[in-house]
């Protein structure tokens, strides 16, 4: 108990940081502009490989998402968004609490496995998307303010990492 008064006496004391600490706050700067002049964005996050096959950064398979700045900063903008990353990384983003825009269109590129197909589906919804008109997008944008307001407030209101207290 003595030890644990000590060390809360010190605090804070970052020994390692999460990747998500440091990507939330990587996702504070970005450029407005970028968002104002365009309908979606195009995410290729940083890990986009099948992890199965993964040879890069000495042979350590990722076998767990790493969700960057990349797909923070539209969320943060109130922008949809399409994501390359790895398999299921949409469906991780909806295991945070995010929501994704699969009733406008088709996110099943999120479960295909290989890397060369996936990005194949995703042009395809990247074609789709950049010829509606804009109309469709005025439209669109009023349909989907609940999801992009939702997105906003999961990303701004949740506690990202753990307490000393909830860990103790």
């Amino acid at each position: 108990q003595e030890n644990i008064l000590n060390l809360q006496k010190k605090l804070p004391l970052i020994i390692d940081k999460n990747p998500w600490d440091i990507t939330h706050k990587e996702s504070n700067t970005f450029y407005k502009e970028f968002y104002l002049n365009t309908w979606f964005s195009l995410v290729s996050e940083s890990r986009c490989f099948d992890a199965h096959k993964s040879n890069f950064f000495n042979s350590v398979p990722f076998e767990y998402q790493h969700i960057t700045e990349k797909t923070i900063r539209p969320i943060r903008a109130f922008q949809p968004f399409v994501v390359f990353g790895m398999v299921d990384t949409l469906k991780d983003l909806k295991e945070l609490g995010f929501k994704t825009f699969d009733q406008y269109w088709n996110e099943e590129y999120d479960n295909i496995q290989d890397t060369q197909q996936r990005l194949e589906e995703i042009i395809n919804v990247v074609k789709t998307l950049s010829n509606l008109s804009t109309d469709s997008w005025l439209q669109m944008y009023k349909d989907m303010k609940p999801i992009l307001e939702h997105n906003y407030k999961v990303l701004m209101e949740t506690q990202w990492l753990p307490t000393l207290d909830s860990i103790l």
